[in-house]
């Protein structure tokens, strides 16, 4: 069986006009499986994946992924160009830029946060491509606040917010964070947050 990093030689080289950051923590394996297992083969944007995970256990989730989704799904690995169409498993803290060849994912080690990856950080690093990119940020199920500043900064770059709601969050902590502090964030079940994404990549 290929791993994921042995795809890149098949993905679509067309640079992403739309990026999906999604963040998600306790519960957020089966709710990112879900989202992604519901999105046509020729789905364009770029999706970024920042799952708290131990560094051990996070190949085998971007293999699992990537076996049952209907694009490619990559682990994150040094320094990436992001194409359309396929999605990217973050660790540590994964930062995006944007060259003269397009939108840039790097990964860098960090002792700065106990979380890993650090949901504040990828999304944070996003608001360098404004003007570049549409971008769609959501926050799913799972404990503390991570990421929830990277969402208000994303917000006020004009980004649009998503926050899991109750009905459908496995925990409710960083959602939760999300919707009250970022007044642009929509509050959303798994089903709605389903629909959205697929709507922001028609």
């Amino acid at each position: 069986m290929p791993s994921p990093n042995s795809l890149t030689a098949n993905l679509n080289t067309s640079k992403p006009k739309k990026l999906i950051l999604l963040g998600s923590s306790t519960g957020g394996p089966s709710h990112i499986q879900k989202i992604l297992s519901s999105l046509p083969i020729a789905y364009a944007p770029a999706i970024l994946i920042a799952q708290h995970m131990g560094d051990a256990y996070l190949p085998s989730f971007a293999s699992r992924l990537d076996n049952v989704v209907p694009m490619p799904v990559i682990m994150a690995a040094s320094t990436q160009l992001l194409y359309g169409n396929c999605a990217y498993v973050c660790t540590k803290k994964s930062i995006l830029s944007r060259n003269e060849k397009g939108i840039e994912l790097s990964v860098h080690s960090s002792q700065a946060s106990h979380y890993n990856p650090q949901i504040d950080a990828l999304f944070s690093s996003a608001c360098s491509l404004r003007g570049d990119v549409d971008i769609l940020a959501v926050i799913l199920t799972g404990i503390g606040e991570d990421g929830v500043q990277g969402l208000l900064e994303l917000s006020q770059c004009g980004s649009r917010i998503i926050a899991e709601s109750a009905k459908s969050a496995i925990v409710y902590g960083m959602p939760m964070r999300a919707a009250e502090l970022v007044k642009t964030a929509e509050v959303l079940r798994l089903d709605e947050i389903i629909c959205a994404i697929k709507d922001f990549g028609a």
